[in-house]
């Protein structure tokens, strides 16, 4: 008690908003009940990550399941991006973004949900583009 109210660290403190805290609690009840969403994650991650290796790609290994992704300059990049949501497959472009070159990157958010099916038509996309 003392530590709390002595520390600058909680001056300005407020609590999450309800409607956060309680899906921050869904989710981890939905987490803690279907572990098999996590094992997927990991194998999508694993699978997108070394599929772009195949195609000469330069992936970092992190636990996070987004991938940055730098493929040549800016120009090329967006043209990486055009062609791909031409294709009906949104992969991001941001000119800026923290810890990034001048070129930027695009950032893959891959989840539980893709299905091995999905991964493989963006990296067919990716080869055909590239």
């Amino acid at each position: 008690r003392h530590a709390r109210s002595s520390s600058h660290y909680y001056e300005g403190a407020t609590a999450l908003p309800a409607p956060v805290a309680g899906a921050a609690a869904k989710a981890l009840e939905i987490v803690l009940r279907e572990p098999q969403l996590r094992a997927r994650l990991r194998d999508n991650v694993s699978l997108l990550r070394q599929g772009l290796r195949d195609l000469g790609l330069s992936v970092l290994d992190s636990p996070s399941p987004v991938i940055g992704l730098a493929a040549g300059d800016a120009g090329n990049m967006r043209r990486l991006h055009a062609e791909l949501k031409e294709s009906g497959i949104l992969v991001p472009y941001f000119p800026t973004y923290s810890g990034t070159g001048k070129e930027g990157l695009l950032r893959i958010a891959v989840c539980a949900a893709h299905t091995a099916g999905m991964l493989q038509q963006l990296l067919g996309e990716m080869a055909r583009i590239l």
